[in-house]
């Protein structure tokens, strides 16, 4: 087990396998959402051609019965990342 301070009073705790787990010195405990996920669903309705490809692409190895649509599926993923990502941005600053 290892703990590190941070300037916020808290103790970072980091257990095997990369987990790390925060506590917090002071009373009041403040939740931190991640806003992620909430903007990449945002994003999905500008993907959604992207999208299309990929079901697409899903519908014929399903009747094929044999293939890979990885890439249609990164495709899609970077779309929504791109997306993202200058939200995502301004939240850090």
């Amino acid at each position: 087990r290892l703990t590190a301070s941070t300037p916020s009073s808290s103790v970072v705790v980091l257990r095997r396998g990369g987990a790390a787990e925060e506590t917090m010195d002071d009373d009041a405990e403040e939740e931190v959402v991640c806003p992620l996920p909430k903007m990449k669903k945002a994003c999905e309705p500008k993907c959604a051609s992207t999208f299309t490809h990929y079901l697409a692409c899903v519908d014929r190895i399903t009747a094929k019965g044999s293939g890979d649509c990885e890439p249609y599926y990164f495709d899609y993923l970077k779309c929504i990342d791109k997306c993202a990502m200058p939200h995502i941005m301004e939240k850090l600053k």
